[in-house]
């Protein structure tokens, strides 16, 4: 399912994709079972290789996200997340499948997003306030002893830096 996003598409050749300052606007269109975004109405799509499209479900859970704020700031996650994805795929061309992210809402209308792999669970809760989002890290290797955990809050406005280290990490230890 496309997720269409401007956030990085920016017309410098040397752009990092990053350099906007200002939060865009997100819209979301469902048609049938496709949730697709754009940002200040322009829209950009790809498409993922079977194996590294981690994102198969998910749109259609973000629906079922009731508060606003909450809904926005996983649209945004999850379109950097994408396009972090997109990137370093198109520079590594990962050959190795990477599991979809999960995800649920609770009670309290917290999203939280699960990607679980081997050895390695990470996941993220957005929640009202935003400022209380957070996530974590738990890495547990059976067979070499090896563990360690990290959780930290959320930070909006690196949203990318955050998802960059711990997609590094993934592809380092597995």
């Amino acid at each position: 399912m496309p997720i269409k996003n401007n956030y990085y598409n920016n017309n410098s050749e040397t752009s990092t994709g990053f350099e906007k300052k200002s939060r865009p606007e997100l819209k979301q269109t469902i048609s049938n079972d496709v949730t697709s975004f754009s940002i200040d109405d322009i829209e950009y799509y790809s498409s993922l290789p079977q194996n590294v499209d981690i994102f198969k479900g998910v749109n259609l859970k973000i629906t079922e996200i009731e508060n606003e704020s909450i809904k926005k700031c996983v649209y945004e996650f999850l379109n950097i997340f994408r396009f972090i994805i997109e990137k370093n795929n198109r520079i590594m061309r990962f050959d190795n499948n990477l599991p979809k992210l999960k995800m649920e809402i609770t009670e309290d209308g917290a999203a939280l997003i699960h990607w679980n792999y081997k050895h390695i669970r990470i996941g993220f809760a957005f929640e009202e306030p935003i400022e209380e989002s957070s996530y974590y890290l738990v890495f547990d290797n059976k067979v070499t002893g090896s563990y360690f955990s990290k959780s930290e809050f959320l930070d909006r406005n690196n949203f990318h830096v955050i998802i960059e280290k711990l997609l590094m990490f993934v592809l380092e230890t597995t």
